[in-house]
């Protein structure tokens, strides 16, 4: 890479992001653990992280007004990199220390109450406190290079980063499953939550100390503008911004896709692994390695990809292509409903998902690219970079997707009766030494796990492509935007 970018801050701020996934992952366990462990209703666990989700993303704008708008020796994004992490790992750790719902008694009954209002406290205030550190972290790369190709190869080894920050993530359930098993609580759900907090703690406080890396070695080089906007001017320049109101469009519109991330816990540990800590491993290394290395040659190739094709072709065809690998995964099930588990069918389905994994990976490195080809448009329009409030807004679609996929979820799971008791009888059937998949009985909940692991992608996929069929943005127009406002600043620095 360019001389200019120094390697220790490359590798600095790619550390940081991956301690900030680690923690989002962390975080992401919380549906499983609220439901599964915790015993807490469906609803009540779509409620309260899809109303938290909500929340986050309607605050976005305003911690990326209030990043634009912060002045520092240091810059405007490393102060809140520099803190953020410390509330964030804290409140990450509250969420785990919460007691065991009765399913037996009802949502007023008092020990139940106090329950879910834990759950609704820590999982906000987790929120507020990452949100602090989010929204720089993900500015940082457009402040400190303006030069277009160390930006895509910084963003592309970002989510390299962020992969190796979510395989590690996958295997915290599992390592907490397996930890819980050195414990005789009083049932199966006691010893679980015992495995989950000693794995959680400290992992936690390692990926804190991690983040904290974006604030304290990466220099901010870009000049920031003079000009600021009210949070209501970001927000109308958010919608304003053409190339960007389309980015956001996307985004909303493929949440149904993310329903695969809420899902894959359950279905790894019930239908795979039948809830046996090692086979949850194993299963997830068999169907999970060909997935990341297909993340990993989508990030090798992603540089020549974009010089070779329009962004926004790649995008539509990744988003087409990638309805074929789920619908093969869901047409396997159907034909084989317990057979799944076994060498063949693993096999095909680990092809099956490295398709997946590349095309996702492809449009994951895009959708920052494409921000960060905005930011320059609305600067070169209106002299102005709104980095904190267009990185808002790639935080926004992100946890409007976590929101909704985990609504849907919820919804599902509600309606085929896959609650609490349902819930209690199935990890007493397992502990008893029964095999999930091939009982009857539990049909229905193999079903509905593979049914969200597939469907909502496949129509995520194809709404994701409705609104970026006129992008007004060519790539050929942003490297003028970018040649003249390179040329401008070099005027400014003489």
């Amino acid at each position: 890479m360019n001389p200019t970018l120094p390697k220790k801050e490359q590798l600095a701020y790619l550390v940081a992001l991956g301690g900030q996934v680690t923690l989002y992952y962390i975080s992401g366990l919380l549906a499983y653990y609220f439901q599964f462990t915790l015993l807490l209703p469906p609803m009540v666990v779509s409620v309260i992280l899809t109303a938290n989700r909500v929340f986050d993303a309607m605050k976005d704008p305003f911690m990326g007004s209030l990043m634009d708008r912060t002045r520092t020796r240091w810059g405007k994004a490393r102060p809140y990199l520099i803190y953020a992490p410390v509330p964030a790992a804290l409140f990450t750790i509250l969420c785990f220390l919460n007691g065991i719902y009765d399913p037996s008694q009802g949502v007023g009954a008092a020990g139940n109450l106090r329950i879910i209002l834990w759950a609704v406290a820590a999982f906000f205030l987790w929120g507020l406190a990452y949100t602090a550190g989010d929204i720089p972290l993900h500015s940082l790369p457009t402040l400190m290079t303006a030069d277009k190709q160390e930006r895509t190869q910084l963003i592309s080894l970002k989510t390299l980063s962020a992969v190796f920050g979510s395989m590690f993530g996958f295997i915290l359930q599992p390592l907490a499953l397996w930890a819980g098993a050195f414990f005789h609580g009083e049932t199966p759900q006691h010893s679980e939550r015992l495995g989950f907090i000693v794995v959680v703690i400290p992992i936690t406080l390692i990926s804190a100390a991690m983040f904290q890396l974006a604030g304290i070695i990466p220099r901010e080089r870009v000049e920031i503008s003079q000009r600021v906007y009210t949070i209501r001017e970001n927000l109308r320049l958010m919608w304003r911004n053409r190339p960007f109101r389309a980015l956001l469009l996307s985004g909303i519109f493929s949440s149904p896709r993310y329903v695969e991330g809420v899902v894959w816990l359950p279905l790894f540990s019930y239908y795979y692994a039948n809830k046996d800590p090692v086979k949850i491993l194993i299963y997830t290394i068999l169907l999970s390695t060909g997935a990341y290395a297909g993340k990993l040659l989508a990030v090798k190739l992603m540089p020549a990809l974009t010089k070779k094709y329009e962004k926004t072709q790649i995008f539509i065809f990744c988003n087409r292509v990638m309805v074929l690998p789920y619908m093969a995964v869901f047409a396997l099930y159907l034909a084989f409903p317990t057979r799944m588990a076994e060498p063949l069918f693993v096999a095909l389905a680990a092809i099956a998902l490295t398709v997946a994994g590349t095309l996702g990976t492809v449009l994951g490195i895009l959708l920052p690219l494409m921000t960060a080809d905005a930011v320059d448009y609305e600067e070169h329009t209106n002299a102005v970079r709104p980095d904190g409030v267009f990185a808002a807004g790639q935080t926004i679609i992100a946890k409007l997707n976590g929101g909704i996929a985990t609504l849907i979820g919820g919804i599902i799971y509600a309606l085929v009766g896959f609650t609490g008791e349902r819930v209690e009888a199935l990890n007493a059937f397992i502990d008893g030494g029964g095999i999930a998949r091939e009982n009857q009985e539990f049909t229905p909940y193999m079903v509905t796990l593979f049914a969200l692991f597939t469907i909502p992608a496949i129509v995520g996929a194809l709404l994701a492509n409705i609104p970026m069929r006129n992008y007004p943005l060519t790539d050929t127009d942003h490297d003028r935007i970018l040649e003249e406002l390179n040329a401008a600043r070099a005027r400014s620095e003489s």
